[in-house]
């Protein structure tokens, strides 16, 4: 039987010693590298693909779609959340953004724009919340359920069926253009 080197070694010396290490001898101490302040670095929204779409959620009787287009803008405040907060700062005006209406109708009911990009959030002082307002854009003329959404392949990974509890959320333009579909509206221009 032929043995390799490889074997034949392994035969002669059943233990490898480790060689011992140099030691670092040093004329003082090293210096550590200057750290960066967290109060310098801005806080910067996600790069995203442009243009983007959005969902923004609202129970229906605390801000119903209807309310907005009474009120032609509206503040969108109060949202606790940083995947939403970071969300609400990536948007850009003009962007179109839908509206679901969360609770009891679990429907996306119109379409609204981003007409002014995130600013701090005036009903949190002194905290780190964004706040964007929004204007009416379209309303639907049949509302698309969650449970429709949920019964549409195309849909199967939309982040509204993934991360229900989000409030605001990004959406890709083919989920965007199938809900709108769904909807049987034409939006305008």
């Amino acid at each position: 039987m032929a043995t390799t080197k490889r074997s034949a070694r392994a035969a002669t010396s059943p233990t490898k010693t480790p060689k011992p290490r140099a030691k670092r001898v040093a004329a003082g101490p090293t210096p550590k590298p200057a750290r960066a302040s967290k109060a310098a670095a801005p806080i910067t929204a996600p790069v995203l693909a442009r243009p983007q779409f959005w969902l923004v959620k609202s129970e229906t009787e605390v801000y119903p779609y209807a309310a907005l287009v009474a009120e032609k803008r509206t503040e969108w405040t109060g949202v606790r959340n940083y995947g939403a907060r970071n969300a609400l700062r990536a948007m850009n005006v003009g962007e179109l953004v839908l509206f679901y209406h969360s609770q009891e109708d679990k429907a996306v009911v119109g379409v609204a724009k981003v007409s002014r990009e995130a600013k701090p959030d005036p009903t949190a002082p002194d905290e780190d919340w964004s706040s964007v307002e929004l204007v009416p854009y379209c309303a639907f003329t049949k509302p698309v359920t969650l449970a429709q959404m949920r019964a549409k392949p195309a849909l199967a990974d939309l982040m509204l069926l993934r991360q229900g509890r989000l409030s605001v959320m990004a959406l890709e333009r083919a989920h965007f253009a199938e809900i709108v579909a769904m909807s049987a509206t034409t939006l305008p221009g």
